[in-house]
């Protein structure tokens, strides 16, 4: 329990302090944050209804992760960020893929010291979701502001 407490320190610092999020940033990563859940909660119900329906594992949750892929899209786009390109797919999945990676190495590491799956699990997702925020932030808001320049210029005056 102590190191969950000392962990939450450590992400409240690092987030609010060391990242500089002004409110509206700190507002938008706990709105990531409630449709990571979101799409935690769909991801797992497509699996478990390809499973009712007698799939094997493997194909259930290729056919989960496929649909809740675009699924986190959509949501991580529309909701947090308030983009509606799906021009921005490709890089969307470039990052998920980048975050699978990136989880199963700190989950390793951290095993290594606490020897608990569980527990090394909770952790790294609680320091992953930081990094997903960001990586995300830096994907969906470059292509607004881009868009947002354009539409400016393109103004006549």
């Amino acid at each position: 329990m102590k190191v969950l407490k000392n962990l939450k320190k450590v992400i409240q610092v690092f987030i609010f302090k060391k990242m500089k999020l002004n409110i509206e940033h700190q507002k938008q990563f706990i709105v990531f944050l409630f449709v990571g859940g979101i799409n935690t909660l769909f991801g797992y119900s497509a699996f478990a209804f390809f499973i009712f329906l007698k799939m094997s594992y493997y194909i259930a949750f290729l056919f989960a992760a496929s649909l809740g892929l675009i699924f986190n899209f959509v949501t991580t786009g529309r909701i947090v960020f308030k983009n509606k390109d799906f021009g921005l797919f490709y890089k969307f999945i470039f990052i998920s893929i980048i975050m699978y990676f990136l989880h199963v190495i700190i989950i390793r590491i951290i095993n290594v010291h606490i020897n608990n799956f569980y527990i090394s699990g909770l952790m790294t997702m609680s320091l992953t979701a930081i990094i997903a925020f960001y990586l995300n932030k830096k994907v969906f808001t470059i292509k607004n502001t881009v868009n947002n320049s354009e539409q400016c210029l393109n103004k006549p005056s």
